[in-house]
């Protein structure tokens, strides 16, 4: 029997090794095949460059850097790459193209892992965590977005990956606070959820502020302690429709 045990846990595994195999495979051979999928001209162009500009000229943690072309009405957008490691990823010395596949392949593993660790947070199983994460990536994430012609919001700014990335573990981090009778557990979540809002922030304030409010309507009834996870979310009533709405219309700008 306890032969056994191992080839059933190796079996049990095989399909989420396989599936995120398979995602990861066609993700890198995808950007090969689409590389205007990353960094979309002009928008993505304007973003990547402002990052690189960033590195060059600006101090870390400087909400304000300095432009060289402020004197001609110039200015850079305060989304800092210090604590985004999608946007580090562009600091890499390696050709520029490589250096598009290896920043979105982070922006890609940083959605999948918020997205099952809130999933499995909620209540969801392993199973249901994983086809949700895929399928998220698999319709909205490039080159996927390109052939499903869906929103392109990750090859225009891919920092949202990032916000939404934050967003999720904090969410995961406020749900999941308190639960523990070692306050010190408990306090190692809390200063985790503040290092997140800080990283989100920093990496994009605009859009970090305006998607906040998405994500505390989620947070309206966690106090429900006789409810699960799943309805103290609020997804079975008009939280579970205004979230989604919300992520969707502010989430890209």
């Amino acid at each position: 029997m306890n032969k056994a045990t191992p080839f059933k846990t190796y079996a049990h595994a095989l399909p989420y090794v396989l599936s995120w195999s398979v995602l990861a495979l066609l993700t890198i051979v995808g950007m090969t095949r689409l590389p205007t999928a990353l960094y979309t001209p002009i928008d993505g162009d304007w973003a990547k460059w402002n990052v690189e500009a960033v590195f060059d000229f600006g101090k870390v943690f400087d909400l304000s850097p300095h432009s060289m072309l402020a004197g001609m009405g110039s200015m850079y957008f305060p989304n800092l790459p210090w604590l985004n490691p999608g946007a580090l990823a562009l600091a890499l010395p390696i050709e520029d193209r490589a250096k598009d596949i290896v920043s979105y392949a982070i922006y890609a593993a940083e959605l999948a892992i918020s997205i099952v660790l809130l999933a499995r947070v909620i209540g969801f199983s392993w199973l249901i965590a994983t086809v949700a994460a895929q399928i998220y990536l698999y319709v909205l994430f490039p080159p996927f977005s390109e052939a499903f012609q869906t929103y392109n919001w990750f090859s225009l700014a891919p920092y949202y990956a990032h916000v939404a990335a934050v967003l999720n573990v904090a969410t995961v981090f406020i749900l999941m606070c308190g639960s523990a009778p070692d306050w010190r557990y408990n306090l190692m979540l809390g200063a985790g959820f503040f290092a997140l809002f800080i990283s989100g922030f920093l990496s994009a304030p605009f859009t970090f502020i305006f998607a906040m409010p998405a994500l505390c309507c989620g947070w309206c009834r966690a106090g429900d302690d006789e409810a699960p996870f799943r309805h103290r979310m609020g997804l079975e009533d008009g939280a579970a429709w205004l979230v989604p709405h919300l992520r969707f219309y502010i989430g890209p700008y």
